[in-house]
């Protein structure tokens, strides 16, 4: 597959700051599936995708957008910040709900709330929230750097095993993708599963599932998840209902892992991951087939969650 690259003069780009019109945005396309040109582009009926230096330049002009629009009213108490905008500060940052929480003082259970809109935020963590987010837009990562200094991670030379059964984490990530009106893939998933095991080393001192992670020709997978969803191919996966996640959403170390992970990789979608995966050390320094090892994980995630 050839793709083809084309710069299209009016983009919408959707997130939770807003509906926001772009230009010249350069879209990625498969010329056997449709020809885009700069004249006959249909955001809605193409099919297309973005690089990550797109996204990320979109999202970033984005949270701009979104402060230089509503920081004066927040700041000044004449409007509040919306639970939707709270969310896209989360995401706009890459941490956790509960990261979120450890950076303006309130604990996991009411920011949870806040962002679900069962409760209003406070003025004052409002106010500290538009401010870590003026901050993250003139130096980015810089939230997840205050949030290392708050929370020193547990990274040791020995780590705990959670032991989470990995086919019950696929389980999570289909279920939560379907909550979020998404589809994913089982390419997509198996690229998440490899983040999540990436973030239990680098963020939180934990091994998150010991079933090994194959560096096969399309990136890391773990071999009981391909053979469970292989019937599907390129489809988008479908909710198992018997598979009880139970055990998951009773750890909190294991929930954390798993909502950071949609955060930080969620966004991108599965040929993206794919090449993420094949420029990152652990799928380049290990043979094709072969397993690849807890310390070439820790080691690049030790400097990736930095």
């Amino acid at each position: 597959m050839k793709l083809k690259v084309s710069k299209v003069p009016k983009f919408i780009h959707r997130d939770d700051f807003g509906s926001f019109e772009f230009s010249d945005i350069e879209i990625i396309f498969d010329p056997e599936v449709n020809e885009i040109t700069a004249d006959n582009f249909n955001q809605e009926e193409h099919e297309y995708f973005l690089d990550d230096s797109e996204i990320e330049k979109l999202t970033h002009e984005s949270a701009i957008r979104f402060y230089n629009n509503r920081a004066k009213e927040i700041l000044q108490e004449t409007a509040p910040l919306l639970a939707v905008e709270v969310k896209g500060i989360k995401d706009f940052f890459g941490v956790s709900g509960a990261g979120l929480g450890d950076l303006i003082g309130m604990d996991k259970s009411s920011i949870s709330r806040v962002i679900n809109g069962k409760q209003p935020i406070m003025t004052d963590k409002a106010k500290s929230l538009m401010d870590s987010l003026r901050e993250e837009i003139n130096s980015p990562g810089y939230n997840r750097i205050v949030l290392s200094n708050l929370k020193p991670s547990r990274l040791s030379d020995t780590f705990e095993e959670l032991g989470a059964d990995v086919v019950k984490i696929a389980e999570y990530l289909v279920r939560k993708f379907e909550e979020l009106d998404s589809s994913i893939s089982q390419l997509k998933l198996q690229k998440l599963i490899y983040y999540a095991q990436g973030i239990g080393f680098g963020r939180y001192g934990v091994k998150l599932f010991n079933e090994p992670l194959l560096a096969w020709k399309h990136g890391p997978v773990v071999r009981p998840v391909y053979d469970k969803y292989k019937e599907y191919g390129k489809s988008p996966l479908e909710v198992t209902t018997e598979i009880d996640v139970t055990p998951l959403n009773n750890n909190e170390t294991i929930l954390n892992i798993l909502e950071e992970t949609i955060a930080l990789y969620g966004i991108y979608d599965a040929w993206l991951l794919r090449t993420k995966t094949h420029n990152e050390s652990p799928w380049l320094e290990t043979p094709r087939d072969d397993v690849i090892t807890d310390d070439k994980m820790v080691s690049c995630f030790k400097k990736l969650l930095i």
